[in-house]
């Protein structure tokens, strides 16, 4: 009995174990998120965690469709199959803010204590509208993507 028998792979049977390993293995490309997810038409905000992207089909001139596993705003896991045309786009974390309508003079009006407004100072409306003194000017503090807020609270 002879040991240590070599076996010369065809080249197809060589490259049918790794692939075939990563069809059953599920591996997926994972990306940061947010990211805005168009997934055949349909829009989806990938907010937590891991956005995991896995690719099959496409042997022997098959088609390919995508797999993508994500968590939307609200913590909700979804794991959509059988993707034909994905697209993915980072979405910022925050947005420009919107300053109101009517701002107060920074430089004769006074805060709801009677004093004079400071540099730094924040103030907010009920709108959830909020505007910082920045070198004598009223800005909008960035706020956070609504995209990404829960829907449910």
């Amino acid at each position: 009995m002879r040991s240590g028998k070599r076996v010369k792979l065809s080249t197809s049977t060589s490259l049918l174990v790794p692939v075939s390993f990563a069809l059953l293995c599920g591996c997926g490309v994972p990306h940061q998120t947010p990211k805005l997810v168009i997934a055949d038409g349909t829009t989806y905000a990938a907010c937590q965690n891991t956005l995991w992207v896995s690719t099959s089909g496409g042997l022997l001139g098959g088609e390919t469709s995508n797999e993508i596993k994500f968590t939307d705003a609200d913590g909700i896991d979804h794991d959509i199959r059988g993707i034909k045309r994905l697209e993915m786009t980072d979405l910022p974390e925050t947005i420009p803010g919107v300053l109101p309508e009517v701002l107060p003079d920074p430089k004769t009006d006074k805060d709801a204590d009677g004093k004079p407004y400071l540099e730094g100072a924040t103030i907010y409306w009920r709108d959830g509208k909020s505007a910082t003194l920045r070198n004598g000017t009223w800005v909008a503090p960035p706020r956070q993507n609504p995209l990404c807020q829960p829907s449910r609270k």
